[in-house]
């Protein structure tokens, strides 16, 4: 674990209660369809509300272009994090429960 290193990348204001994670070339065109739409934002939070855990991949012009989920605690401010090897992301995670990494790493080994 030498290699790596926990970097603080930002924090995302949560005023919905939920997250997606996307690329952002998708943010303004899909095949010539807006990935933002009254219509695309009801199929995510559908995911966020009863999907399992939460969550789920949402699809737009016919392919994955995301993953939306439910906000731990709900709205906030939450802090964005990334485990760093060789100047590049390998891992990010949003903080919405403090939690050390050591912890984080004995959660995931259960």
């Amino acid at each position: 674990m030498a290699d790596y290193k926990k970097v603080f990348l930002g924090s995302v204001a949560v005023d919905s209660g939920q997250l997606i994670l996307v690329d952002p070339c998708y943010l303004l065109n899909v095949r010539d369809e807006p990935l933002f739409t009254r219509s695309a934002y009801q199929k995510i939070s559908e995911l966020t509300l009863h999907g399992e855990n939460s969550s789920g991949s949402f699809t737009q012009g016919g392919f994955g272009v995301g993953v939306a989920f439910a906000s731990g605690h709900g709205d906030g401010y939450y802090p964005v994090y990334a485990l760093v090897k060789s100047g590049r992301p390998m891992c990010v995670w949003v903080e919405m429960e403090e939690l050390s990494l050591e912890e984080m790493i004995q959660i995931m080994e259960e």
